[in-house]
């Protein structure tokens, strides 16, 4: 897995239990929430047969994966919007065949804005899911350096 700019990343936490879903569901609207999504950007996708993911043809669009641990989830997806395509090319995921695709690469004529795509995929999992609230973090506190930590604790 190759993670670089013009990706959306998602990474839900959430309890399966209290979203009545078995791990395969839960892959399941993971994926179907991704596909719907795409076409509201011109972009028909498919999901997987052989492994989780969401492809156009024979190249994969988004990787999903899941870990779970205690029936908490962790990890998502990745999705590609306008990444660099030709680091692809020597990486690939799940040892697919055919590089990766992008939005951008599969609707050209229209351009893919990172922002109003992560803003939609957020309503989209909120409304698939049932979440009453979602919270965003572009950063986890747990990485911060320990001397960075120490100032903004000292500085509240």
């Amino acid at each position: 897995m190759l993670h670089v700019p013009g990706q959306i990343t998602g990474y839900f936490i959430a309890a399966l239990d209290r979203l009545k879903l078995t791990p395969a569901s839960y892959l399941g609207v993971l994926e179907q929430t991704l596909i719907e999504l795409l076409r509201d950007f011109g972009v028909y996708a498919s999901p997987d047969i052989g492994r989780p993911g969401v492809m156009v043809g024979e190249r994969r669009l988004a990787h999903i994966g899941v870990a779970i641990r205690a029936g908490i989830t962790s990890f998502g997806f990745v999705l590609n919007a306008n990444p660099d395509l030709s680091l692809f090319r020597a990486v690939r995921c799940e040892g697919d065949a055919q590089p990766m695709t992008s939005i951008q690469r599969e609707a050209p004529s229209r351009r893919v804005d990172l922002f109003e795509l992560r803003q939609r995929l957020i309503d989209a999992a909120a409304v698939r899911f049932s979440f009453d609230r979602v919270q965003v973090f572009r950063e986890c506190p747990g990485l911060i350096p320990t001397t960075t930590r120490h100032a903004i604790t000292r500085a509240r």
